[in-house]
C-alpha cells in the first residue's frame, strides 16, 4: 500500500490538464495525507522493516522532492509535514536522503 500510495503522489496532471485541476489535487493531496499518517502512526516493526525503508528511500524521498515545487500551496506544505515526520521518525536510517534535500 505504502510503494502504491509514493507511486500515485508522482503521477503527473493528466494530458491536457494542469497542475492546478481539482480532481487531480484531491488524488493526489489524499494519497499525501495517508503517506503522511502511516509515517506518524507506524510502529517499531515498520521503522525497522528493510523493506519499507527501502521503499521510502526509492520512492517517498523521490516524491517529496516532486511535490515541494507543487504550485498547489497544499500539496507543498502536505511535503514539508511528511518531510519533518521522516525526520522525527526515520533520521538514523534515512541520514544521506534527509542530507540531499537540507544542501
Amino acid at each position: 500500500a505504502f510503494s502504491s500510495l509514493c507511486k500515485y503522489s508522482m503521477l503527473p496532471p493528466p494530458a491536457g490538464g494542469s497542475a492546478t485541476d481539482p480532481e487531480y489535487v484531491r488524488g493526489k493531496k489524499l494519497s499525501l495525507e495517508l503517506i503522511q499518517s502511516m509515517l506518524k502512526n507506524c510502529g517499531p516493526v515498520f521503522r525497522s522493516s528493510e523493506k519499507f525503508l527501502s521503499a521510502m528511500k526509492s520512492m517517498l524521498c523521490i516524491s517529496l522532492v516532486k511535490n515541494s515545487v507543487s504550485p498547489v500551496p497544499r500539496i507543498s506544505q502536505l511535503s514539508l509535514a511528511i518531510f519533518l515526520a521522516l525526520m522525527a521518525n526515520f533520521k538514523d536510517h534515512l541520514k544521506a536522503e534527509i542530507g540531499v534535500f537540507i544542501e
